[in-house]
Order: C-alpha cells, then sequence, then structure tokens
C-alpha cells in the first residue's frame, strides 16, 4: 500500500520569541515494512535544515530561527510504501526465553531491555501486573499478547487525559490516557520480564468508513524483539499486531527518544500548540504526481532531504 501522510506543526507565542532551536522526528523510517520514496520539510519563517541520524537509527531534522517570531509552522509530507503484514506465529518456543537471556548477557539491545526516565518498572507496574495475572508463561510471543491485550482491557482510551509528561503511575492510577500512555505501560510490562521493547511513533492510516477523516493525529505503539521474529510491532491502544496500515516515523526507549517535535526556545513565552495529520492511500496514478503544499501566507525556505544534510 501506498500512503502519504501530511502533518503540521504550528506553534502561536503571547509574544515574540528571541530564538528557536528545533529537532523534528518526522521522516519515515526505511526497514522491511516500509521504503520511503519522497520526504519534504518546510518552516515557516524560512530556516536552514540540517540532518543526523541519531543513536537509534531515526532521522533527525534540525533548524535555528534567529529573528523574533510569534508563530512557527512546521510542515512535513512523506510518501512511503508499506508492504503487506508478515505471517506472525501464534506462538514460539519455549527455547526462545533461553535465546532472550543469551542476547541480554552479551549486552545486546541493552536500551530495550532496561527501564527508561520515563518507563520506569516501578512498584505500581509490578502490582498492574499481578492484578492482572501476568505471568512469564510458555513463551515470549504468548506473554507480548496477553500484555497488549491486559493494557488494552484496563485503561481507557481519552483524549487530553494525560500530558507528555503524566507518568506511568499516575495513568495506572487513573486507568486513562491516550496512546502514548499505553504504549508506555506495555513497555514497562514487557521489560519487566526480560523481553526487549522499544516505543514506535508514527501515524495509523484509517480504512472503511474512517478513510475520509481529515481530524487524525499520530500514534505510539511499541516493538518487541523476538528470537527468530526479532522486532515485532503490537499496538496496546487497539490490542493487535501492527500491520501495513502502521507508518512508523521514530523508535527509542521511550516518548522523548521519539517525539515528532522538541526544542528550546529563548524567552519561553505562554503560548499554544496546534496539530493536524492527514492520511491519504494512494492510487497508483496519484504516487507519481509532484506533492506541493499550498502557499503560506509568508513563503517559505523549501528543502528536500537530499539539498542539505550535516
Amino acid at each position: 500500500m501506498d500512503f502519504t501522510v501530511t502533518h503540521a506543526t504550528h506553534y502561536r507565542y503571547e509574544s515574540p520569541v528571541r530564538e528557536s532551536v528545533i529537532e523534528v522526528r518526522l521522516g519515515p523510517r526505511n526497514d522491511p515494512s516500509q521504503e520511503t520514496s519522497e520526504f519534504e520539510l518546510e518552516t515557516t519563517p524560512a530556516a536552514a535544515l540540517f540532518k543526523y541520524v541519531d543513536a537509534f537509527g531515526n532521522d533527525v531534522h534540525h533548524f535555528d530561527i534567529t529573528p523574533p517570531h510569534q508563530e512557527l509552522l512546521i510542515r512535513t509530507r512523506l510518501r512511503v510504501r508499506k508492504s503487506a503484514g508478515r505471517t506472525v506465529p501464534e506462538r514460539l518456543d519455549s527455547t526462545a526465553w533461553d535465546a532472550l537471556a543469551r542476547v541480554r548477557a552479551d549486552g545486546q539491545l541493552w536500551d530495550s531491555f532496561e527501564a527508561s526516565p520515563r518507563v520506569p518498572v516501578s512498584a505500581a507496574v509490578r502490582e498492574f501486573a499481578s492484578a492482572c495475572g501476568l505471568v512469564r508463561g510458555s513463551d515470549p510471543l504468548t506473554l507480548c499478547r496477553r500484555i497488549v491485550s491486559a493494557v488494552h482491557g484496563a485503561l481507557v482510551y481519552a483524549p487530553h487525559s494525560t500530558t507528555v509528561d503524566t507518568p506511568i503511575d499516575a495513568v495506572l492510577e487513573t486507568r486513562r490516557g491516550v496512546c502514548q500512555d499505553f504504549a508506555h505501560v506495555a513497555l514497562a510490562l514487557v521489560r519487566a520480564y526480560g523481553i526487549p521493547c522499544r516505543y514506535v511513533s508514527g501515524y495509523l492510516a484509517p480504512r472503511g468508513e474512517h478513510a475520509a477523516d481529515r481530524n487524525l493525529t499520530s500514534h505510539a505503539w511499541i516493538e518487541a524483539w523476538l528470537p527468530g521474529l526479532e522486532w515485532t510491532a503490537l499496538d496496546p491502544t487497539h490490542d493487535r499486531l501492527a500491520g501495513e496500515r502502521y507508518i512508523s516515523v521514530a523508535v527509542g526507549r521511550d516518548y522523548s527518544d521519539a517525539a515528532p517535535t522538541r526544542g528550546v526556545l529563548r524567552g519561553a513565552p505562554a503560548g499554544t500548540l496546534s496539530v493536524s495529520v492527514r492520511i491519504e492511500q494512494d492510487s497508483g496514478s496519484a504516487s507519481t504526481g509532484e506533492m506541493r503544499f499550498p502557499t503560506p501566507a509568508v513563503s517559505p525556505m523549501r528543502e528536500t532531504v537530499a539539498q542539505r544534510e550535516q
């Protein structure tokens, strides 16, 4: 399947900002499940764009705007081809536990085995696991499926009930959250049982009666590393494997490593943030056309990924 995703992030400040230093993790990843054909990023006010690859393999675009400004618009458009979802068995052999122990003993995938700042394996996490009846069981894949189902069943999806800084323990107390919270709780549980796991930021393309929905947001899920399968994507928000309609843009230990945008402002005045996402499934003919943004009030500098890299 071919998809085109347009993502707009709009900051509005109560008074002018003297400088914005921003990182953007919205360029799609190339892996066995997806291939990027085009990616564009532009800003208003205009900025020179640079790029580096971080420790998790994410493309990170960054820029610095020094003239005073009261608004900042970051817009990206990507075109990506998703392959058909692979077949995942119902379970793995019981020897998979021993294979994971060897991987950990060798120091591989250290970041994905260990707790992270936003994903501690706290007493509340262990109490939640006990209350849900989660045990190590016959094999790691079966346990991952049970964890995802437990998180989905125990938490209520409630928009605006949390912020990006809401800790796991608060989510487990209220049992309410958004996809980021579902992913963080699932991450903590999977890691608590000795399975390496990472956070994934991206998009979930709608289907059926929701395919024309233009009020979309980013999505988050997890990927567990399993012997014989390697990175296997699961979505605790929807209690399922993450298949061909899942478009990933960044991975990391938790949200902090994969945040779509982050940065530092001089002056740091109060303001508002709005985000809009549009996802279209392309036909064969649509995938060859040139992509253009609507002309903004102030013409931005526009550069493709290949034009400026660091």
